[in-house]
């Protein structure tokens, strides 16, 4: 007889294999965006709900790295292991969910999961969010008499809008590796 948790994550895998490759990943990217919903965005920072998403789908990126970096560990599989086939992809994504979901042991006899531990910080290192008159932005400043300290924010989104503008139409690597 299979013990409890080896049953569950038997279950888990099955799940995730009979959604397949496209609903598999939907799915797993949804029960984690659910669960660090809440924690993404700092307090003191009031973000449009589009900001948060775009600072989840960051975290999460970042996570998924994080947990087939893991997976390679507690399974002894080699530095370039991805998974190929459908059973692999499975096996990660079930175990991805579990590594996220894990509780992770705190002072006073309290525990937390580790994906909102890695979420908290992650949110806690996000620069304060700037106003920046896009439209100034885009068109440049109007006059030498700017302060070039005001300029600091218009100039990064220019540079950062110029940079998206020469990047090749293909996401990195991470993200290919498995949201597409």
């Amino acid at each position: 007889m299979v013990n409890h948790p080896a049953r569950h994550r038997l279950k888990q895998c099955l799940k995730y294999h009979q959604l397949g490759s496209h609903r598999g990943r939907v799915e797993l990217h949804s029960t984690l965006s659910a669960v660090i919903y809440r924690y993404i965005t700092p307090p003191q920072v009031q973000s449009s709900y589009q900001a948060r998403l775009n600072l989840i789908e960051d975290f999460l990126q970042g996570f998924y790295i994080e947990a087939l970096n893991a997976f390679r560990r507690e399974n002894q599989l080699p530095a370039g292991y991805s998974p190929r086939s459908m059973l692999e992809l499975a096996e990660y994504m079930a175990f991805t969910e579990r590594y996220g979901k894990r509780r992770i042991p705190l002072a006073g006899r309290r525990s937390q999961q580790l994906i909102i531990l890695r979420a908290q910080t992650f949110s806690q290192q996000q620069p304060p969010e700037t106003a920046v008159d896009i439209e100034q932005a885009a068109e440049g400043a109007t006059g030498e008499s700017d302060n070039n300290r005001n300029m600091a924010p218009v100039q990064q989104v220019r540079e950062q809008m110029v940079a998206q503008e020469n990047e090749p139409a293909e996401d990195s690597l991470a993200a290919q590796s498995f949201v597409s």
